[in-house]
């Protein structure tokens, strides 16, 4: 926890929220898809 404590200031919020928004997306992506996956699954 050294990293976390020490006081960086160098605004790393843009990167994690990019970060965050594409992880989102990816995990919605992947939700919004198992339905056809499954489908196609069980369809067989």
């Amino acid at each position: 926890m050294t990293e976390f404590t020490r006081p960086k200031r160098k605004k790393p919020n843009r990167l994690r929220v990019i970060l965050l928004v594409a992880v989102l997306f990816f995990v919605l992506y992947l939700l919004k898809n198992a339905d056809t996956l499954i489908a196609q699954f069980l369809g067989k």
